[in-house]
């Protein structure tokens, strides 16, 4: 039973100070920097999975639209995948921008959704009104007859 109290000490010991390992080097992207563009590359990713073009179009497209996420933040192609490197080699620091991606993208569900809504419901009525309209041209062209 000592033994087993022994590992368990030695085994939380070893976590506290992975844990403490997890700061990040001045040339590594920061958190926010990090979760703004992997959000950006989810989305482009998902645009990519939709779109009806072979493997190869599906990659050209995919490198397209990762670089020019690069450059709308500014950051060269190796600064990111060294800090996402960095991340996978810390795992709690990646989880916390996985985390917050997912946080961000699902909360823009329901906005695209209303959006989507609004539209649809725009465009009904204005087809009511087209109809509403038709209907009182011709109310008064056969009262004029």
């Amino acid at each position: 039973m000592r033994c087993h109290k022994g590992l368990f000490y030695l085994f939380f010991l070893l976590i506290l100070s992975s844990c403490a390992n997890d700061e990040r080097p001045s040339w590594v992207l920061g958190h926010d920097q990090m979760v703004a563009m992997m959000k950006e590359m989810y989305l482009a990713d998902a645009v990519v999975q939709e779109y009806k073009g072979n493997i190869d179009d599906k990659r050209m497209l995919r490198e397209e639209l990762h670089k020019g996420i690069l450059e709308q933040f500014q950051v060269e192609r190796s600064l990111f995948y060294e800090s996402y490197e960095f991340y996978v080699d810390h795992p709690f620091l990646l989880d916390t921008i996985t985390n917050q991606v997912v946080e961000e993208l699902n909360a823009q569900i329901p906005v695209e959704k209303e959006k989507v809504n609004q539209q649809a419901v725009e465009k009904l009525r204005a087809t009511q009104d087209s109809i509403a309209q038709q209907k009182l041209k011709a109310g008064e062209s056969s009262a004029g007859e």
